[in-house]
């Protein structure tokens, strides 16, 4: 049996990601997404080269195209369910913010041998925008031209256009219902995505939908499977992209990672609800900071009231043996391994670790592309590399023994959970040896804990010298003191503002990458060098 799931809504109201959700909660060869904007016909023009609704008054689509894709994916999937007879049932879900304008088709071309679950989204304009605006990262003026793109012609036209055009849907899927010769079973749901924690639960819904029109997999035990529970399967709904990421100013020499852009909303949901982190899949600014220090290569500034000796950042890895904690893709360590020859910064051994095993496959094959001459072992100091599962706050990972294994302990962009500082800082102190660095490429992304004024603080000599500080710095200070409990002194710090001066060409910064130094000096960004005491 065909069913189409029908997603329509306003352009930023989240159907395209709550479309992926529902195709990838299904999990089966048997489910197909048809997006609205795959069969466009205009020529692509910029926002500000826009002149009218056209682009957003459906009029542009190509509807029988979508049909007849329709139709060929149905009768394929009959074939496939009917050559290995599992009695999979064939899901179709198509998304867009027209999709009243090819109501009769939906409706007639299907009327006599499909279920239709039918999902009207609501959202306000505002949200919409928003959502739209901040989907990916755009240049000042990239944004500018959106924003007023939105106002002018999208906001209108789904006025104008967008909203008739759900009416239209829902008229028509009223009436089937009324109609039991018409089709077979109809189902509307409607749905507000405007809440930031909606999608899990409309969702839960859609689903819902599905199994009360019998999509399941097989009428037997393979249906716990087709209808998994949310919170275990709904993970990673981002596409896997390759990014090319630059490590020289002076030569050709990238790394490519396979990751995904950023993460959908859904992934920001369950990791606010703690249901999955999907963090390790992406590339975040800590590490593109990493990248620049390398390329830079700029004398440290060192603590003054630290005894070490002032090095230029490269040599804080050469020859060492490394431990990444939280490596995600593994841009952190791939940086070091694959950095040019006449940097001198190679290491003598890189330990990949994180606590997903997920994010380690996707870091192993990030290793395997970018060195297929180095060797991976189990073993630490063995080989080039190796890459491991660790949970913060152990001092064992698989089969090895970590405390004081390492000369470097790396960690880039890692605390967005302020709760979790303790542990990091735990771990890498006890995977150190002594005086061996940890080294943070820290971005400020939590809040400080909730703390009491403590008395005791009262008289204590850094409050004579120190003004009130800001955000950055308050989050800074608290990290600073938190890894002097754990035995790490400060010893050097990096900020965007000093790498620059050595990136300007003819008074212009260059940076390697999309992500700028402007872009990291304003997020507060910055490199802290730890040491770990001598005894």
């Amino acid at each position: 049996m065909v069913t189409v799931v029908l997603i329509d809504g306003s352009s930023g109201s989240g159907k395209s990601t709550l479309a992926k959700a529902v195709v990838a909660s299904l999990g089966s060869s048997s489910r197909k997404l048809f997006q609205q904007d795959d069969y466009f016909t205009k020529p692509f023009l910029p926002y500000a080269d826009r002149s009218d609704v056209s682009y957003e008054d459906g009029s542009g689509i190509d509807w029988v195209r979508l049909l007849r894709d329709m139709e060929s994916s149905a009768i394929s999937a009959r074939k496939m369910a009917s050559s290995d007879a599992s009695g999979s049932s064939i899901v179709l879900v198509v998304e867009g913010h027209m999709l009243g304008e090819a109501t009769q088709l939906f409706f007639d071309s299907f009327g006599s041998r499909a279920n239709i679950v039918l999902v009207l989204i609501q959202c306000a304009q505002h949200v919409c925008k928003a959502r739209r605006l901040n989907r990916r990262e755009r240049s000042q003026e990239e944004w500018q031209e959106l924003s007023q793109y939105f106002d002018k012609y999208v906001s209108p036209a789904f006025q104008q256009f967008g909203i008739p055009s759900m009416e239209s849907l829902r008229q028509a899927a009223s009436l089937a219902t009324q109609c039991d010769q018409t089709i077979r079973k109809v189902k509307i749901v409607n749905i507000d995505t405007e809440p930031e924690d909606s999608l899990q639960g409309n969702l839960e819904e859609i689903l819902e939908a599905l199994q009360q029109m019998d999509c399941r997999e097989n009428e037997q035990a393979e249906e716990v499977e087709a209808w998994p529970s949310l919170g275990t399967n709904l993970q990673g709904f981002a596409q896997h992209e390759m990014l090319s990421i630059r490590q020289d100013y002076n030569s050709k020499a990238t790394i490519d990672l396979e990751c995904v852009e950023s993460l959908s909303p859904l992934d920001m949901v369950n990791l606010s609800n703690g249901f999955h982190d999907a963090t390790g899949h992406s590339v975040w600014m800590g590490a593109y900071l990493l990248c620049e220090a390398l390329a830079a290569n700029i004398r440290l500034s060192t603590n003054d009231n630290h005894s070490v000796e002032a090095m230029k950042f490269r040599q804080v890895f050469e020859s060492k043996r490394v431990l990444e904690l939280g490596s995600g893709t593994g841009l952190g360590g791939l940086a070091l391994l694959k950095s040019p020859a006449v940097w001198n910064t190679r290491p003598a051994h890189v330990t990949f670790t994180d606590n997903d095993h997920e994010v380690l496959s996707l870091c192993r094959r990030n290793c395997q592309q970018n060195c297929p001459s180095m060797q991976e072992s189990s073993l630490v100091a063995s080989k080039d590399y190796s890459i491991l599962h660790l949970e913060w706050g152990e001092i064992k990972a698989g089969d090895w023994n970590g405390a004081s294994a390492f000369d470097v302990v790396l960690a880039t962009d890692c605390i967005y959970d302020i709760g979790c500082l303790d542990l990091l800082l735990s771990t890498a102190t006890r995977c150190l040896v002594r005086t061996g660095y940890f080294v943070l490429a820290h971005v400020p992304r939590s809040c400080l804990p909730d703390t009491e004024p403590d008395d005791s603080n009262v008289g204590d000599s850094r409050s004579d010298v120190e003004p009130p500080v800001g955000y950055h710095e308050s989050l800074e200070r608290h990290i600073l003191d938190t890894a002097m409990i754990h035995g790490l002194t400060m010893c050097a710090l990096l900020r965007p503002d000093q790498i620059t001066p050595a990136t300007a060409v003819g008074g212009k910064v260059i940076s390697l990458n999309e992500t700028s130094l402007e872009e990291m000096e304003e997020a507060g960004a910055a490199i802290f060098i730890f040491q770990k005491a001598s005894r």
